[in-house]
């Protein structure tokens, strides 16, 4: 709904999510009763490659900002992965970034990645 004008099918795999009778444009009329002010938003052209821009534009500032302090920071999707040392101060520039960029403050949560080792002591690639 971010790139598409109208959308007018499920996306492919979410057709199972629903009931039988329920159809995309009964979704869609749903979603914009609840959340009105989205009208505006949804279904735009422009909206999604915006969005897409402005994260990849917070994430150049964070991994920038993360090389200055001589932290090494791997992009993964709307991460970053570091040092488990870094946390704070990465977080901080996380926080800062976002603000400058999208003008609003952002909560920046860390998860732990399970790490699995195998039989010749590797980390299992698919866990992390």
């Amino acid at each position: 709904m971010l790139f598409k004008h109208p959308v007018v099918k499920f996306p492919k795999g979410a057709r199972i999510l629903f009931p039988r009778r329920v159809k995309c444009e009964d979704v869609t009329e749903a979603i914009l009763l609840r959340h009105p002010m989205l009208k505006g938003v949804l279904s735009s052209p422009e909206t999604g490659h915006l969005l897409q821009f402005l994260e990849s534009e917070i994430m150049m500032r964070v991994l920038r900002e993360c090389q200055k302090h001589n932290i090494v920071a791997l992009p993964v999707f709307d991460c970053v992965v570091v040092k488990s040392s870094a946390q704070g101060t990465v977080t901080a520039i996380m926080r800062r970034e976002f603000k400058a960029v999208a003008g609003l403050d952002v909560i920046v949560k860390r998860e732990l990645p399970s790490l699995q080792a195998t039989a010749a002591g590797e980390i299992d690639a698919t866990d992390l």
